[in-house]
C-alpha cells in the first residue's frame, strides 16, 4: 500500500495528529508520501520526522501554498480558500502519482475543502480518499446541541451529502459524537462511511497530585481549577478570575492557566494581579507550549477542568483529557460541551476510557487492504 498524506500546516494539534498518523501507517507496512507546504518551519518538521523514521518508506513533497489558502473574513474569502486548497491538493497529488501510483489519499483535516469537493469533485481522480472531519455544525439543532441556527445550514448539509456520496470517498472520521448517529437515525445516504473518531488523549509522566503541586508551587490543600490549551478570552478567562475575586468562593480555590496566551489574556492577567497580592498567590501559570510530561503534571495537579468556553461549539480534546484524568468538569450549556454536560447528567455520555493513540491508530488502519 502506498498512501499520500496531505497536511499543509504542521503547527499545534495538526502536527501532533500528523506525526501519529504517519507513525501508524508505517507501523502497518504502508509506504507514506507526505505532502505539505514549502515553508522553512515545515521543512524543519519534515526533516525531524524523516530522521525519526529513518530507513522506513517515508518521503516528502514540499509544495508552496497559494495565497488563496490564507483568505478569511467573509463568505467569498471562504470560497476562495477552499478552492485554493482544492488546487493545492491536486498539485500535490499530481506530483506524487508522477513517481508511482497512489493507493489512498488520507487528509487529517478534511475541513480544508470538503465543501469544495462536494461541489467540484475530488482532486484525486478515482483514488480513494479518507480523512478526519472536525467541524460540521449544520446538524446541531437537530440533535439537541444549543448553537446558533445559520441560514446556510441546509445548503451545507446538501453539500456535505454530495461530498460523502462521491464514489472515491471512503471512511470519514468525525470528532463529533453526534454526527454519525445523526446520519444513521435519519437514514441518510452513505451514513456507513461516517465513523466516530474519539479524540485521542494519553498522559506521559508519573507525577502524583502531591508532587505535581509541589513542582508548581500550589498548596497541597488547594482546590485547583485548570484552564488548559490555547488561551484566549473566549475560553472564559474573565469568569474564571471572577471566581477568585468572589468573596463567597471557597478560600482554598486556586487557578492554574496552562498554554499559549493571547495578548488580550496576558493583559487581563496583569490587571488581575494588580488587584492585590492575594490574586498572585492563587493564580498559577505555565506559559507557552508544554511537553507531554508537563501536560501530565498539570492535569495531575488539578481538581476541576474549566471548560466554560464562550461562543465555542465544537468538541474539545481538553474535555477528553480531563475525563481521562478523572477531573470534575465546569461545562457550558451550549455547543457540544453543553450536549456532553446533559448526556453526563442522564448517564449517557460517551465513554472516553479507550481514547489513546494506540486505540485510534487501530481504528484508522484496521482496514488498510480495502
Amino acid at each position: 500500500m502506498r498512501w499520500l498524506v496531505i497536511e499543509p500546516r504542521v503547527s499545534g494539534h495538526h502536527a501532533v495528529y500528523l506525526e501519529r498518523i504517519v507513525e501508524g501507517a508505517l507501523e502497518n507496512g504502508i509506504e507514506v508520501i507526505l505532502g505539505t507546504s514549502a515553508r522553512e518551519s515545515t521543512a524543519d518538521f519534515c526533516e525531524r520526522l524523516t530522521t525519526i523514521h529513518a530507513g522506513k518508506p517515508l518521503s516528502v513533497i514540499l509544495e508552496p501554498m497559494p495565497a488563496a489558502c490564507g483568505a478569511y473574513g467573509s463568505l467569498g474569502a471562504s470560497i476562495r480558500r477552499e478552492i485554493g486548497y482544492l488546487r493545492y491538493f491536486r498539485r500535490v497529488y499530481e506530483r506524487a502519482v508522477a513517481k508511482d501510483s497512489i493507493d489512498r489519499v488520507f487528509i487529517p483535516y478534511l475541513d480544508y475543502c470538503y465543501n469544495a469537493m462536494g461541489i467540484l469533485g475530488s482532486p484525486f481522480k478515482g483514488t480513494r480518499v479518507e480523512g478526519i472531519c472536525m467541524g460540521p455544525t449544520f446538524h446541531f439543532r437537530d440533535v439537541g446541541v444549543v448553537a446558533p441556527r445559520k441560514k446556510a445550514d441546509p445548503l451545507k448539509r446538501r453539500v456535505f451529502l454530495r461530498f460523502l456520496g462521491l464514489s472515491s470517498v471512503g471512511r470519514v472520521f468525525c470528532l463529533d459524537p453526534t454526527f454519525s448517529p445523526y446520519f444513521r437515525s435519519r437514514g441518510l445516504p452513505h451514513a456507513s462511511k461516517l465513523l466516530f473518531f474519539p479524540d485521542p488523549a494519553e498522559f506521559v509522566g508519573e507525577h502524583t497530585r502531591e508532587s505535581a503541586r509541589a513542582a508548581l508551587g500550589i498548596p497541597a490543600n488547594a482546590k485547583v481549577l485548570l484552564l488548559y490549551g490555547s488561551l484566549d478570552v473566549r475560553k472564559g478567562v474573565e469568569a474564571l478570575l471572577d471566581r477568585l475575586r468572589d468573596p463567597s468562593s471557597d478560600a482554598t480555590t486556586h487557578v492554574l492557566l496552562v498554554g499559549r496566551q493571547t495578548a488580550a489574556v496576558a493583559e487581563l492577567l496583569q490587571r488581575a494581579r494588580a488587584g492585590g497580592p492575594w490574586i498572585s498567590e492563587k493564580l498559577h501559570e505555565v506559559k507557552g507550549f508544554v511537553t507531554p510530561q508537563q501536560e501530565q503534571m498539570v492535569f495531575a495537579a488539578a481538581d476541576t477542568a474549566w471548560l466554560k468556553y464562550e461562543g465555542f461549539y465544537q468538541m474539545s480534546g481538553v474535555l477528553v483529557k480531563a475525563v481521562k484524568a478523572h477531573l470534575d468538569l465546569e461545562l457550558p450549556d451550549t455547543g457540544l460541551l453543553g450536549w456532553y454536560k446533559k448526556a453526563l447528567a442522564r448517564g449517557e455520555a460517551p465513554d472516553f476510557s479507550e481514547n489513546d493513540w494506540s486505540h485510534v491508530k487501530a481504528l484508522l488502519f484496521e482496514t488498510t487492504s480495502r
